[in-house]
């Protein structure tokens, strides 16, 4: 993992902790800041956004309960990490996210494309279903 992170805070211990601790109450790690990058993650994409595409729960819980973090942040794409989750079929990971309060569960990317748009683009029903019970009004 060495040189896949620079950082004001965030190191690579603190990663591996977080990531190992997956299927364990890993409540007792704290991150310092979340103003650092992931080396290596495409269109403006932080570490929310991996572990929200990598279908990592309990790191996307510790960091989406950390005071200060918007967890409506978006990438150079606008693409938010509910976005991703949602692309790539995370369900535990968009049911978490959609729980927190201030999430925009219809913000769209550049291309005007919402997370509900990519989880029935590539079939993801469960997924459909969490984000439609969230936003009942919304329509594809």
């Amino acid at each position: 993992m060495t040189g896949k992170f620079s950082s004001c805070g965030f190191d690579e211990n603190t990663y591996r902790s977080a990531v190992e601790d997956e299927d364990m109450m890993a409540t007792g790690i704290r991150f310092r800041s979340f103003h650092f990058e992931v080396e290596g993650l495409p269109n403006g994409m932080n570490a929310l956004h991996r572990m929200c595409a990598d279908n990592q729960p309990a790191s996307v819980q510790l960091l989406i309960n950390q005071d200060g973090l918007n967890i409506n942040t978006c990438g150079i794409c606008r693409m938010s990490p509910l976005f991703a989750a949602a692309q790539e079929g995370r369900e535990e990971v968009v049911r978490a996210l959609l729980a927190r309060p201030g999430v925009a569960g219809s913000q769209s990317t550049s291309v005007g494309a919402i997370p509900l748009h990519a989880a029935a683009t590539y079939g993801h029903a469960e997924v459909v279903r969490a984000l439609l019970a969230h936003s009942p009004g919304t329509s594809l």
